[in-house]
């Protein structure tokens, strides 16, 4: 399938995107990749990069490195950091804006990857954080209540002096 660089209802894109990345199959990756191009807007280039980071296969790794290494340094700068992130989140590793140093890396490691290891951890890693998020959330709150209780109590305290005062 292949889908349009220039859609009328971008968000409609980002959803049928989003769910080839959901599907798994690496038969969405050229029809995810291929249509970027410099003109490409990036909000569309990150969302076609997560979703080939989303399928769980050595041909994602491998067109993500392709992606990378098609631009040079100062070009397609936004894009180079999509597919940095890309691949950091496909991989589970932090490396730099290098294809030669992604495909080396890659030769070494592509036997033996562990694509649902990575995808685990990344999710413990996702549930972490939001667990994080929720606390600190529940924390302001529990503070934005106290000030509020604080507030009425003081109102209470400077009503009572005024009918003290009549």
């Amino acid at each position: 399938p292949r889908l349009s660089k220039h859609p009328a209802d971008r968000q409609e894109l980002h959803l049928v995107i989003w769910a080839l990345g959901e599907l798994g199959q690496p038969s969405s990756i050229k029809a995810l990749i291929d249509p970027i191009d410099l003109k490409t807007n990036l909000e569309d280039v990150q969302a076609r990069l997560d979703a080939v980071a989303a399928i769980p296969d050595k041909a994602s790794v491998e067109r993500l490195i392709q992606f990378l290494a098609k631009g040079r340094r100062g070009e397609r700068r936004g894009q180079r950091n999509a597919t940095q992130k890309a691949l950091q989140k496909l991989t589970g590793r932090k490396g730099n804006g290098d294809a030669d140093v992604w495909r080396a890396w890659w030769r070494e490691n592509e036997k033996d990857f562990d694509f649902v290891y990575v995808a685990q951890q990344r999710k413990q890693a996702e549930a972490d954080k939001q667990a994080k998020a929720d606390k600190r959330k529940k924390q302001a709150e529990a503070r934005k209540e106290r000030k509020r209780k604080q507030a009425e109590e003081k109102k209470k305290k400077k009503g009572q002096t005024t009918e003290r005062l009549d």
